[in-house]
């Protein structure tokens, strides 16, 4: 993850340095539905796991002036995998809804370099129950809960040419905070293709407390 965020800031560097940096504005009037994969570590029992976990994803976004726009993001994880030796080994069955909205306002650096700051809500509600098999013992598990919090961010939206961004956005809800870099290619008149990479990090007390996506969407703009 340390390596993809350095190339990203790279990127970053290349765009407000190039002269394509001029040809275009960030979009910020799409809807986007995605997928991908996560790999996730689970902490039971003071021990720590690392298992897959699917993840959906839609995003709307809408431009309400030349300063502002608001956002809403949708997000289903689903983990179903099992980790660790026959003597320890983690069987874990979880699911997380995450929804959140907000309010973007947009700081212009230039045409094609914006820095934007949203403000907003976010709730989340999960549920996980499993099995931990501990020296020939089997240990059942569950638990479940709802959160909302107040959500802020931070963005850097980069236009490197017509048809084709790259984006970094940090962002902090109660007790969890993510990283995320993701560049929209145009692919066709009105579509792009989104690939992303997404750390999530939760200081609360959830059994998944950490993980690292790549996801995979397509961006209808309108």
């Amino acid at each position: 993850m340390k390596m993809s965020f350095t190339m990203g800031l790279a990127a970053l560097a290349l765009g407000l340095n190039s002269p394509l940096t001029y040809a275009a504005e960030p979009n910020y009037d799409y809807l986007e539905i995605g997928a991908g994969v996560a790999r996730s570590k689970v902490k039971t029992a003071n021990r720590d796991f690392k298992l897959d976990t699917q993840v959906l994803r839609t995003e709307l976004s809408k431009r309400l002036n030349d300063f502002s726009y608001i956002r809403t993001e949708l997000a289903h994880a689903r983990t179903h995998d099992s980790d660790g030796p026959t003597n320890t080994r983690l069987r874990l069955n979880d699911k997380e809804i995450n929804a959140n909205a907000s309010i973007g306002f947009i700081a212009k650096l230039n045409e094609s370099n914006h820095l934007v700051a949203e403000l907003g809500i976010n709730h989340n509600d999960y549920e996980d129950h499993g099995v931990l098999r501990l020296n020939n013992n089997s240990i059942p598990f569950k638990s479940s809960g709802k959160q909302t919090d107040a959500l802020w961010s931070l963005a850097w939206k980069t236009a490197i040419s017509d048809g084709w961004e790259f984006n970094v956005r940090y962002t902090k809800a109660g007790d969890v905070s993510s990283w995320k870099l993701n560049s929209p290619i145009a692919i066709g008149k009105d579509l792009s293709l989104d690939l992303a990479l997404i750390h999530n990090k939760d200081d609360s007390d959830k059994r998944r407390y950490e993980s690292n996506a790549a996801t995979v969407g397509l961006r209808f703009h309108f």
